[in-house]
């Protein structure tokens, strides 16, 4: 099984240097013009799940961080944006007769006795998140974070997912979903708040009784977990855990984006890429001492990330754009800039751990033309 994992750039957001129309047909119809994308879909199947940007960034059931006054009724904005997605994205919406709430987008594919992969949405139906990055340690915001009230995704789809992977008897199960799973602590200081312990409650963090059910399920399936994830505009090769030093369960490939604003951006990198580059250093390497189970964490590149699947092993091959320079501060606007190769990871059959790979997968006999 030879896979990519393709973050392509969302409609609600217009590509560097792009202007972009408003209104999410108009927005789709401009993204889908774009040559490369339109040359990916030629070349390969696509496995798509909606996402917040669909609509407006970090959505929840019935509201959204982004949903402004003067911008009208937030379940009609969600009816116009998820009707443009099905009108301009390949996908097939799974049978509707199933309980569910809203409009049901998870569904599974299998991959003969080898994998069966699991897809879900994580924005459609969540409780209200907590706000962005919060400190640890606060009893008021700490409480709404335990909270077992607040659900991350509706309970139907969550005892679906759960089900499955308990229920495989395919070698792995790979887990297409949308915001990092595993436990990440940020050191404080690289937020403005030193001293404190920060997480970002925009992802699993935000809802602790969720994440450890979820760490919980993975622990007792037979088929080894092998979460695929993006959102975080960066690139990881995670262990998931409820907690650092806990033993890990499974693991989570995270992607970079495309295009969209990273770490090395948010430190003013474009303008600065030599200090932009020190400094997103400075905090990957922060944050990686924090959480052990963070084995490989690059917030500057953009690109994509190839997951090649055997009966014996997992591999992913991290694929970003070359590293910002003086002479290239954004590489991402550059006409004919190549992602190469720059690291790899691999968890083998049994283990539910990582260890770097020594090189690239390369081309296999089966990998598509």
């Amino acid at each position: 099984m030879h896979a990519l994992l393709v973050p392509v750039q969302r409609a609600g957001r217009a590509q560097p240097g792009r202007p972009h129309p408003d209104g999410p047909r108009r927005r789709h119809a401009l993204q889908k013009s774009d040559p490369d994308q339109q040359a990916a879909h030629r070349a390969l199947p696509w496995i798509t799940i909606v996402d917040d940007h669909e609509i407006t960034s970090d959505a929840w059931a019935d509201g959204a961080q982004n949903h402004q006054l003067g911008e009208g009724d937030d379940a009609a904005r969600r009816a116009s944006a998820l009707q443009a997605y099905l009108e301009w994205t390949p996908v097939r919406l799974p049978d509707q007769s199933v309980p569910h709430e809203g409009t049901r987008c998870f569904r599974r594919f299998p991959f003969g006795d080898l994998a069966q992969l699991s897809i879900a949405d994580t924005r459609q139906n969540r409780s209200r998140r907590a706000c962005g990055f919060l400190p640890l340690g606060n009893p008021v915001t700490d409480a709404v974070m335990e909270d077992p009230a607040r659900v991350l995704t509706e309970p139907a789809r969550t005892r679906w997912l759960q089900d499955g992977v308990r229920r495989a008897a395919e070698l792995w199960h790979p887990i297409g979903q949308q915001i990092v799973m595993t436990r990440v602590l940020w050191p404080g200081a690289a937020l403005g708040a030193s001293g404190a312990t920060i997480v970002n409650a925009d992802q699993w963090d935000g809802y602790r009784p969720a994440q450890r059910d979820m760490v919980d399920s993975l622990c007792q399936a037979r088929a080894d977990a092998v979460v695929l994830t993006g959102d975080t505009h960066s690139s990881r090769a995670n262990e998931l855990v409820a907690d650092p030093g806990e033993r890990s369960t499974g693991v989570e490939f995270v992607c970079p984006s495309v295009s969209s604003d990273g770490f090395f951006e948010f430190s003013g990198g474009t303008a600065d890429p030599v200090g932009g580059v020190t400094r997103t250093r400075q905090l990957t390497g922060a944050l990686q001492a924090m959480n052990p189970h963070v084995k490989h964490l690059d917030g500057i590149g953009h690109g994509w990330v190839c997951v090649d699947v055997t009966p014996e092993r997992v591999q992913a091959d991290w694929h970003p754009a070359p590293l910002p320079t003086a002479a290239v501060p954004d590489p991402r606007v550059v006409r004919g800039i190549e992602p190469v190769h720059a690291f790899s990871y691999v968890t083998r059959r049994g283990e539910r751990t990582l260890r770097a790979a020594a090189g690239p997968v390369g081309r296999r006999a089966d990998t598509p033309r």
